[in-house]
């Protein structure tokens, strides 16, 4: 409602451009949420958090009888901004690429669907855990047989930045691994071609150069494998 009113209403967006200049605030209009654009929910919610303070002087001048938002709606509106900034990350890596390749549709699943549980196990309000709740059925929902998919889970195993780091259980990546296996053999019989090995293309620790937070957790899982083991990034190879 408070979005809505600004932009429906020219005196209060002046005085709001005003208060912003007022308090030091660099001048920001508010965003409004649309149902048909993706990461509209996230724009809005970073933009009156960004402008807080202008916002809750100019509607006390303006419209009192919308100034309601409580301490602890601010602090909804924060928790709600951490759980997206996935999500708005994941869309944003998504429409950057001109063709976006399958390979990455999993990872970026799994780290989706992390992200929401590790907050899941947090304490929140209930608007919050219902938020994460909905999200994580919604994943669950939709993405339910998405490592059913052999053409998906052989295209992230065959990524060289990826591997088994795309796959939520050792399991379903030995499951991958055979299948692949299993059709070199096939064709190395077919064409009577000696089965060489697979050399590493590329060291895992490289695998994603990127700032963004999204990728945090997987450079984590990666680091964490090759401290463990020093030479897989140097010798892993798909038969040994």
């Amino acid at each position: 409602m408070i979005v809505e009113y600004f932009k429906h209403s020219s005196s209060a967006n002046s005085r709001l451009q005003a208060m912003q200049t007022q308090i030091e605030l660099p001048p920001l209009k508010l965003k409004q949420s649309v149902v048909t654009r993706w990461n509209s929910t996230y724009d809005m919610l970073t933009r009156i958090l960004k402008i807080k303070d202008a916002v809750v002087s100019t509607l006390a001048i303006e419209q009192p009888r919308l100034n309601t938002l409580s301490p602890e709606d601010w602090l909804l509106i924060e928790q709600c901004i951490n759980i997206l900034k996935i999500f708005y990350e994941v869309t944003e890596e998504i429409s950057a690429e001109k063709s976006v390749t399958i390979s990455k549709v999993m990872l970026l699943v799994k780290i989706m669907k992390n992200h929401v549980t590790k907050n899941l196990i947090e304490n929140g309000s209930d608007q919050y855990l219902q938020l994460l709740n909905d999200l994580q059925e919604q994943l669950n929902s939709r993405f339910r047989d998405l490592e059913n998919n052999i053409l998906v889970t052989e295209a992230s195993f065959l990524d060289p930045r990826f591997k088994k780091h795309a796959f939520t259980t050792m399991e379903k990546y030995n499951t991958c691994l055979k299948g692949i296996k299993r059709k070199l053999r096939s064709l190395a019989a077919q064409d009577s071609i000696p089965l060489l090995e697979i050399a590493p293309t590329m060291n895992e620790a490289q695998a994603s150069s990127s700032t963004s937070s999204m990728w945090a957790d997987f450079d984590k899982e990666v680091e964490n494998d090759i401290i463990k083991n020093p030479t897989a990034a140097r010798t892993r190879q798909i038969f040994k």
